[in-house]
C-alpha cells in the first residue's frame, strides 16, 4: 500500500486558492493540439494537495486536451471573435468581458479554465 498523501477536500467551503495559467505555442487555433499548450497550475502553500490532485486524476492532460477540443478552448475563442463582430467590440473588450465572468463564479461551465484560454490566446496573437 503507498504512503498516504494530502489531497484537497472536495467538499470545502473555501476555495482551494487553485490558479492556471497556459501559453499556446501555435498561432493556428485549427491545429492546436495538446503539445502546443504549456499549463502552469499553482496553488499556494498547497503544493502537496496539488500534486496528489494532479496526478490522481492526470489534470493537466485533461485540461491541454479540452482546450484544444472543438467544443470547448476553440469554441470559446470563436464565441469571443464571433462576439466581436455582432456586438461591435474589440477582443480586448471581449477577452475583459471573459475574465469578469469567470472571475465572478469559476467552477461554472470550467471557468477556472476558460479564463485563462482567451488570455493564452490573445498572448499567442489568435487574438
Amino acid at each position: 500500500m503507498g504512503a498516504r498523501r494530502k489531497a484537497f477536500c472536495s467538499y470545502a467551503t473555501v476555495a482551494s486558492g487553485i490558479s492556471i495559467d497556459l501559453t499556446l505555442s501555435t498561432a493556428d487555433i485549427d491545429k492546436l493540439c495538446p503539445s502546443d499548450v504549456a499549463m502552469t497550475i499553482t496553488a499556494p502553500g498547497r503544493d502537496e494537495e496539488l500534486e496528489s490532485w494532479k496526478e490522481t486524476f492526470g489534470i493537466e492532460e485533461r485540461y491541454r486536451a479540452k482546450c484544444c477540443a472543438k467544443n470547448y478552448g476553440k469554441y470559446w475563442l470563436m464565441q469571443a471573435l464571433d462576439e466581436c463582430q455582432n456586438a461591435a467590440k474589440t477582443p480586448q473588450e471581449i477577452l475583459q468581458k471573459i475574465e469578469r465572468n469567470a472571475e465572478s463564479n469559476p467552477w461554472a461551465e470550467a471557468n477556472f479554465l476558460k479564463r485563462p484560454f482567451p488570455i493564452a490566446c490573445r498572448n499567442a496573437g489568435l487574438v
